[in-house]
């Protein structure tokens, strides 16, 4: 008879496992952080993101599911709190959490539904009491999307309920969830601080007509400029931070008292959201909304309202913005970076689009959606980045989260990255000596944003005896882009390759190519530029390009064929206005 596995659902960052058992991991996580692990013996169940037909499928379930749950999780807030407001502006303080957790709880289902009780002996039930595995904000709640401890609890609960067959060896403890980052000492400099102190003055002049712009992208400078022409006065508004440690209320958290119809088949997920709903949506609502109406300077009746990245998981900002959507003040959203609407699907910025009401995209691509309007890229704007020493091959990363809280169609997860950073080094093998010395790695991670073992996981995957020069993403990129001969990215929605089209810096993506990644309306336009030989996936010929070029790649890039691609790519994705603030005032309404 076959040795049983042991089932591992997530590992923490520097575990060491025995070398005696047998291993089936869940997913491609687990192998994070492992200290032994080159001495250990395990399986990593398959990923339901390799099949891409499975992923574009399973794509349209979490869409789906998102506006079933709208709906129910609408009814429930209300009966809680005892409201009647919309569907339009819950989902406005809900929304973006939602669709991630429904990504998150999807794939953890079906690797679970794949797992056969009778090959496994026990797994770890990893317990966490409410008050640590409940965020108390939407912004710890995209921490928790990544940290171990949070997702296997997840697996725990999940297998429980759909495989409560299998049995659990033993509980790791009640477990408490820090954000390592809170209680880190940042000390600004004097020019931060008096930034802030001109901000926060600005931010106190108000207009009760105003069109209420906040964090769009454009710069301080830029967005005070556009203040200026829209609203006619010089100001600034800020995101405003408020935390409130109320403890988890569980008679708030018990479906059976909301008397809520659901389908059988949607309590599980349903049963889930509710526990683990952010308390800013719950138990600290009316405290949030007090904030709002008491310590803001917000307008209450704004002409409009236009942001870029507030309403993502500033909660106060979002509690405040429902409000005005419920009186039918429209809202505006600009692009947020490189990767809407040309792929085929994407659930976060699907959503984004679908939620506002009008869209700002950054090019003049035309699409049939009329709540989507062509802009410039907001980010760019005065941002023009000359080279200088031209030294190195900067190759900037875009690596996964470890945790897949998106489905993105020209995206990879963790499970098979691998596949990509093969592409990058069999054409780093195929350079010539002198110009395989140049090459300069900048990973994708970073250990401020999320402390789970992912930043070294990556660095290993560039383990190369030294030989490689490898950067921090926390060094600025206009610095690294200035020392840089060309760069590669690894990525069809990296916003570097946009940054680098706007200054006419030469840049190339090496990534699969295939035309189920792309909208029908977008392939031909990104065809072009593989054609021309900006996008490769061929690392044999990207290399013979580059040998062969590396030492007048300027004068490849400047050729007419290739301007004429980047000048038509840009018209349509990457559009640089030469009036951007009187362009931007003028579809603020």
């Amino acid at each position: 008879m076959s040795k049983k596995f042991h089932l591992k659902l997530v590992t923490i960052n520097n575990s060491i496992l025995s070398d005696k058992k047998n291993y089936m991991f869940m997913g491609k996580w687990c192998e994070v952080g492992i200290k032994n692990k080159s001495k250990i013996k395990y399986q990593i169940l398959k990923n339901p993101w390799l099949d891409l037909n499975k992923k574009e499928k399973n794509y349209k379930i979490v869409f789906n599911q998102y506006l079933k749950m709208k709906k129910f999780l609408t009814k429930f807030l209300n009966k809680i709190h005892k409201t009647n407001f919309s569907e339009k502006y819950w989902d406005q303080i809900f929304g973006h959490w939602l669709i991630n957790f429904i990504s998150l709880y999807q794939e953890k289902k079906l690797l679970i539904e794949k797992i056969k009780p009778n090959t496994i002996s026990y797994y770890d039930f990893i317990d966490l009491k409410d008050n640590n595995s409940v965020p108390f904000n939407s912004s710890q709640a995209h921490i928790f999307f990544q940290d171990d401890y949070w997702n296997g609890y997840l697996f725990s609960i999940l297998i429980s309920k759909l495989k409560p067959n299998i049995k659990y060896k033993k509980k790791i403890g009640l477990i408490e969830i820090k954000n390592n980052n809170r209680n880190k000492k940042i000390f600004p400099t004097i020019i931060e601080i008096a930034k802030s102190t001109v901000c926060k003055i600005l931010s106190k002049l108000s207009n009760k007509k105003e069109k209420f712009i906040i964090s769009s992208y454009l710069g301080t400078l830029n967005e005070i400029k556009l203040q200026l022409k829209t609203n006619q006065t010089i100001k600034f508004n800020r995101n405003l931070y408020f935390e409130n440690h109320a403890k988890v209320n569980k008679n708030f958290r018990k479906l059976k008292k909301a008397n809520i119809k659901i389908n059988s088949k949607d309590l599980l997920l349903a049963e889930l959201i509710v526990k683990f709903l952010p308390k800013s949506y719950l138990e600290n609502y009316t405290i949030y909304k007090s904030f709002v109406n008491n310590k803001t300077n917000w307008p209450n009746n704004p002409k409009v309202i236009f942001t870029s990245n507030s309403h993502f998981t500033n909660d106060p900002f979002k509690i405040w913005l429902a409000e005005k959507r419920e009186k039918k003040i429209k809202f505006i959203v600009g692009q947020h970076g490189n990767g809407y609407l040309f792929p085929k699907y994407s659930t976060p910025y699907d959503r984004d689009i679908f939620s506002c009401d009008k869209f700002l995209f950054w090019g003049k691509k035309k699409f049939n959606n009329k709540k989507i309007q062509n802009n410039f890229n907001l980010i760019n704007l005065n941002k023009k980045i000359t080279r200088k020493n031209k030294s190195n091959i900067l190759m900037v990363q875009n690596f996964p989260n470890k945790y897949q809280n998106k489905l993105i169609s020209t995206e990879h997860c963790l499970s098979d990255i691998y596949q990509n950073i093969d592409l990058q080094k069999k054409f780093i093998s195929n350079l010539q000596r002198d110009i395989k010395s140049k090459i300069k790695i900048r990973l994708g991670s970073y250990l401020e944003k999320f402390p789970n073992g992912i930043l070294q996981y990556e660095r290993e995957q560039w383990d190369n005896g030294g030989k490689l020069d490898i950067e921090s993403r926390n060094l600025s990129i206009k610095k690294s882009l200035i020392n840089a001969n060309f760069v590669v990215v690894n990525s069809i929605i990296s916003t570097v390759f946009l940054e680098c089209l706007s200054s006419n810096i030469p840049c190339f993506v090496i990534s699969l190519f295939n035309k189920k990644m792309f909208s029908k309306n977008c392939y031909k336009d990104f065809l072009y530029l593989k054609k021309v030989g900006i996008i490769h996936n061929d690392p044999k010929s990207f290399a013979s390009l580059i040998n062969k070029n590396y030492y007048k790649i300027d004068y490849w890039w400047n050729s007419k064929q290739v301007q004429e691609a980047i000048r038509r790519f840009n018209l349509n994705y990457n559009f640089s206005d030469k009036s951007p603030i009187n362009s931007l005032s003028s579809k603020l309404n």
